[in-house]
This record gives C-alpha cells, structure tokens and sequence, in this order.
C-alpha cells in the first residue's frame, strides 16, 4: 500500500501545516492515489473543505517547485525539499477543477484511482 503523507506531517502538531503537507503530497502523487481516508467522515469533510480554501496556495506551490512561507515546522521543509519541484501541468490541472463552481465528483477527477473511501460513521451520520 503506498501512502502519500510523510510522517512528518502526520507528527507535526500545528494542524495547518499538518493537513498543507499531506495534501500537497497526496497532489503531488495523485495517481498513485487508491484510497483516501480519515478517522471519521467529519475529517474527510474537513480535508476536502481545506482543499477548497487553499487550493490557489497548493496550485501555486506545484507551480513554481517552492513551499510557501506558511509552512515554519523545520521536519516539514526538510522532507519537502526532496519532494517539491516545479509541474506546470498539474497545476493548470489544479487550477482547471478547483476553479470550477461545481465540485460534486471532485475526489475522482483529482484522484482518479481512488477505489473507496475509508471513514467511520457513527451516531447521527450513520444513515
């Protein structure tokens, strides 16, 4: 099983640095995407929200192969520094499906491997 966030993301403590790098990462290596999943579907919904707020900054980023000033945690840039480098194509990719007003069906078309996605639903999300 290959995963797309780095342990220094997962460890790192400030929770926008955390989800930036995961992520960009999961961007980065979207086609080798086959799942995506969060503890709870709440976090799955606060992933994809994320995206939607930040995608300009992540497109940017693939853009020009830097990280942006936002991401301060030392573990983070130094892994990063072996990951990042410039992909003009996956940006404009980005840029065309984020900018799009609709985004139903948006976790097939940026990861479009995806074969489920792996959430607990309990109480009143159970229906």
């Amino acid at each position: 099983m290959v995963y797309t966030s780095p342990n220094e993301a997962i460890l790192c403590p400030n929770s926008f640095q955390s989800m930036y790098i995961q992520m960009l990462c999961g961007l980065i290596d979207r086609n080798q995407v086959l799942r995506l999943g969060a503890v709870f579907a709440s976090g799955l919904l606060r992933a994809i929200y994320f995206l939607q707020l930040n995608w300009p900054e992540l497109a940017h980023d693939i853009r020009t192969g830097t990280l942006t000033s936002r991401i301060t945690d030392p573990s983070l840039k130094g892994h990063m520094k072996n990951v990042m480098k410039p992909n003009q194509e996956l940006a404009s990719f980005m840029t065309q499906e984020c900018s799009k007003e609709n985004w139903e069906g948006i976790i097939t078309r940026i990861w479009p491997n995806t074969k489920y996605l792996d959430v607990i639903v309990r109480g009143a999300m159970a229906q």
